[in-house]
């Protein structure tokens, strides 16, 4: 039997002393899918419930009680909604399967809100992920100064 390197058996130690920080607040994910996600955590160098705060984060945000749900401008500094959403789907591509699948059935409800709530964004580029190419109303997309350059001719 392989043994394991000082690097991983260093891994294995920072990780369970964050999941016992991670046990600390009550947590919608289960205990497997914690451990899963601290590991995510350490190997990027995120801190403690990084993952489990954005998920929480892009609930409370496609929850909000108005109609249209109004976005965030890409271009004001410091707001990470879409950090947060863009965490979370990294999270999903590189957790084990049972892992993956538990986060994205805890967002699809989060999810569904936003698409409903909000209409595609005709002039987004396609590099964008999904939840970048949306936005509030169509009125809001052609008032928009730095997509001036993506539309195209009037004439």
């Amino acid at each position: 039997m392989p043994r394991k390197t000082a690097a991983a058996l260093r891994l294995d130690t920072i990780c369970r002393s964050r999941f016992r920080d991670y046990r600390r607040r009550p947590s919608q994910l289960s205990p497997r899918t914690r451990r899963e996600a601290v590991r995510f955590e350490v190997e990027r160098g995120l801190h403690v419930r990084d993952l489990e705060d954005a998920i929480n984060r892009w609930q409370a945000f496609a929850r909000r009680p108005r109609w249209p749900l109004y976005l965030p401008q890409p271009h004001l500094p410091g707001y990470d909604l879409w950090d947060d959403r863009l965490l979370i789907e990294r999270a999903i591509g590189a957790l084990d399967r049972r892992a993956a699948r538990e986060i994205a059935s805890i967002i699809k409800k989060a999810d569904a809100e936003f698409l409903e709530r909000t209409l595609p964004d005709p002039y987004a580029p396609r590099a964008w992920p999904w939840w970048r190419r949306r936005c509030q109303d169509l009125g809001e997309v052609l008032l928009v100064p730095s997509q001036e350059h993506d539309r195209p001719d009037k004439s």
